[in-house]
């Protein structure tokens, strides 16, 4: 059995954003702190093991804290993109094809979208329509009803 992928439209995608600003949040603070501690570690001599071993372990925490939020947000069909710039890009549909709804770390709201294939240099704005984009109409000869189980 093949689970359908989620597609968000837009006022459901905004929807999310209170609690993806968040993840987003604590996953820029955690890679600050390996890019900080890689750094350091890196600038110390070899024979300063505690430190080192100490900043490894900063590392690895954070690191762990890092894949935890990536997972949050996939659990939810969202995509992280950048850690630095915040980007974070949101499945959706657009005249049968799949493209994404794509959010920024500081933009107040969802306003760009772009094809699968073109990345967030391919974003392009988004109508102020929240039901954007349509869904699709369902296949001739359905009834859009589910069968009953039994």
């Amino acid at each position: 059995m093949s689970v359908k992928k989620r597609r968000y439209t837009l006022g459901e995608a905004n929807r999310t954003l209170p609690y993806v600003r968040s993840v987003v949040e604590e996953v820029q603070a955690r890679y600050r702190v390996v890019q900080e501690s890689g750094r350091r570690h890196n600038a110390l001599a070899a024979t300063e093991e505690q430190q080192r071993a100490a900043l490894k372990e900063e590392i690895r925490e954070a690191a762990d804290r890092i894949r935890a939020c990536l997972d949050e947000l996939q659990a939810l069909g969202i995509e992280m993109k950048d850690y630095e710039e915040g980007l974070v890009d949101f499945p959706s549909e657009l005249e049968g094809r799949p493209i994404l709804l794509c959010w920024k770390h500081g933009e107040e709201k969802l306003g760009y979208w772009h094809e699968v294939d073109a990345g967030a240099k391919g974003r392009k704005p988004v109508p102020d329509d929240l039901d954007w984009p349509p869904a699709p109409a369902p296949a001739k000869g359905k009834s859009g009803t589910s069968p009953k189980l039994s």
